[in-house]
């Protein structure tokens, strides 16, 4: 039996090679993979008899820690040397080094090697080496990728009562998601990892906030869905006017839907564009008239009121 390295699409993988008639590569999480999946990099015989995997988990562990005992020196200034450098074998790179020739090394070598992300593995066990420019990119999306993971742990305090919610340079996006999840219902792309409380706890989150005016009406942003959003600039409903980006219907279909004048559904003319005209369908919908416009009917709400217990003998 030997402890092979073993390149497998791209990634470098460490196992047990079991020879004929088996003839299979054992890696920990993976099972017992065929050797022409990969190419077999470096090899180092075992003496002992590896029958079970719990003895080739312990005995992977302990080579790998022999492994990563070896001194390899920082490989910053072999990336210096070959930076941009494409389908370099190993080998040469091992040679720049100036390494001892042993396999317990050189395993360690394509340890080290394959844990620095400036170098990459070729399928055809080459390496690919970032050019300078390119491992400026790479530090600079891991930087991001920190400072979004960072507001997010802080979203999540905001959200969960334990702290205010925190000034950041990312917070712009997040904050138009917010809006959009707390008028429409639907969760964005950007926010499906977040605990969310529901959309009326989120539409109050955000009146506290400022991010949205305290008489703002989600109403017509849950019963149609434009394609996008626009925070500024809040799209009208559908059967106001004609607005080409929203959903569901031909191109014909919303222009019929605009609300024609003299129509029961027209706004007068004159009155503003938050005027309901009163009518059976805007007193039972329960649209919003908006600040200054309630709809017709007997209460605060506007709505018209509930029924009243039926007098005897009267028709139900």
């Amino acid at each position: 039996m030997e402890f092979v390295a073993f390149l497998s699409r791209g990634r470098l993988l460490w196992g047990f090679y079991e020879p004929p008639p088996r003839e299979r590569i054992w890696v920990d999480g993976r099972g017992r993979l065929a050797p022409e999946r990969g190419i077999v990099l470096g090899r180092l015989p075992v003496q002992e008899t590896l029958r079970t995997d719990q003895e080739k988990r312990k005995a992977l562990r302990s080579l790998l820690e022999a492994m990563d005992a070896q001194e390899i020196p920082d490989l910053h200034e072999l990336w210096d040397v070959v930076a941009g450098e494409t389908h370099l074998p190993p080998e040469d790179l091992f040679a720049l080094l100036d390494l001892p020739e042993d396999s317990l090394v050189w395993l360690a070598f394509l340890r080290k090697l394959s844990r620095d992300p400036r170098f990459m593995w070729n399928e055809d066990g080459t390496v690919s080496v970032l050019s300078r420019q390119g491992w400026e990119d790479l530090r600079e999306q891991e930087r991001a990728r920190a400072e979004r993971k960072q507001l997010e742990q802080a979203l999540r305090r905001w959200l969960a009562g334990h702290s205010a919610l925190p000034e950041h340079a990312l917070l712009a996006p997040y904050r138009d998601a917010f809006r959009q999840y707390a008028l429409t219902g639907r969760v964005p792309p950007l926010l499906e990892s977040l605990p969310l409380p529901d959309p009326d706890r989120m539409l109050e989150h955000l009146t506290r906030e400022g991010w949205l005016p305290r008489d703002v009406n989600e109403v017509p942003y849950r019963l149609a869905f434009p394609r996008s959003f626009a925070v500024e600039t809040l799209p009208a409903p559908p059967w106001l006017e004609v607005d080409e980006g929203w959903e569901g219907g031909s191109p014909r279909a919303r222009r019929q839907a605009k609300v024609r004048p003299g129509s029961p559904g027209a706004v007068p003319a004159g009155g503003a564009r938050g005027s309901w005209p009163a009518g059976p369908i805007f007193a039972h919908s329960g649209l919003p008239g908006g600040p200054g416009h309630p709809l017709p009917g007997n209460g605060p709400s506007g709505l018209p009121p509930l029924p009243g217990p039926r007098a005897p003998g009267s028709p139900g």
